[in-house]
């Protein structure tokens, strides 16, 4: 969806919901919980996702990828983070007695690059912080590995927001001069915002105008062009390296830091014992 360049925001690159933790106590779920566990962990190893153990909050259970389940004597758990809790969030809502986490988010290519953008944004925080009875919690973030953000409200609380470089956050190519504007919902708000989706059709589930507003009842006005605050887009862009799974972050660590050890060693002459050292002499 492209726009005119005087506008801060050039192209709204995806939205979706990016996260879902959700519970569920019905006696009767054990059923539908192995059968979406067994399909979410087989489709997550597809992708290049190892299962591992996992425990938490008195859970016992697997992690595969972004994907969490558990089990414990009182229920299951059921988490997805990233891209694919944007094609798994309605399954598991419809299974779920209680969503506890769900964060949504809309991403959006900038014009003058997005520290521009999000300070931008922060002045128009603190604008509105001046008029208010009780200002708005904000917090500024600077680093050199995921750029500069601004947090709008207490991660503790039911609700908060953020504003960060995507590029530099995720150092994904199809992200460059990217905004994204997310915002992280808890408890009783996550149920409710999770409720109020999920009963819209396919297709028409009005992400893009509620992230836009909530930051801008905080001052936070992206200034987004009336014709983009209508339906769900897919969570969908081209041209870059794609999602980083385990067998992409073992291969990076392969190549960044032991082949360079290997080579060296190459170069002296020890590539049997190289290939001893790795187990691959019999190959």
């Amino acid at each position: 969806m492209r726009m005119q360049t005087s506008l801060p925001f050039v192209e709204v690159v995806s939205a979706g919901v990016d996260w879902i933790t959700c519970t569920s106590t019905h006696e009767n779920s054990l059923l539908s919980f192995q059968s979406l566990v067994d399909e979410t962990l087989c489709s997550q190893r597809n992708q290049g996702n190892f299962i591992r153990p996992w425990a938490g909050l008195g859970y016992q259970g697997y992690k595969c990828g972004p994907f969490i389940a558990g089990s414990r004597n009182d229920g299951y758990l059921l988490l997805m983070s990233g891209e694919d809790a944007n094609l798994v969030w309605q399954r598991f809502r419809s299974w779920a007695t209680k969503v506890t986490r769900f964060d949504v988010q809309i991403t959006v290519r900038t014009a003058r690059g997005p520290h521009h953008e999000i300070s931008r944004c922060l002045r128009g925080v603190n604008t509105a912080n001046k008029k208010r009875g009780r200002p708005i919690q904000l917090k500024q973030i600077r680093d050199n590995n995921s750029g500069y953000s601004i947090q709008l409200g207490s991660r503790s609380s039911e609700e908060c927001g953020r504003l960060y470089d995507k590029h530099a956050e995720s150092g994904d190519k199809r992200y460059l001069r990217c905004v994204r504007a997310e915002t992280e919902l808890k408890r009783r708000r996550a149920d409710f915002a999770s409720r109020y989706f999920a009963s819209f059709p396919v297709g028409t589930i009005p992400i893009v105008p509620f992230v836009s507003q909530w930051f801008e009842n905080r001052g936070a006005n992206l200034r987004l062009p009336g014709e983009t605050l209508h339906l769900l887009m897919p969570q969908d862009v081209s041209g870059g390296q794609g999602v980083l799974t385990d067998v992409n972050r073992s291969l990076r660590w392969l190549e960044n830091q032991v082949r360079p050890s290997v080579e060296r060693l190459k170069a002296y002459g020890h590539l049997n014992e190289v290939l001893t050292a790795l187990g691959l002499d019999n190959l």
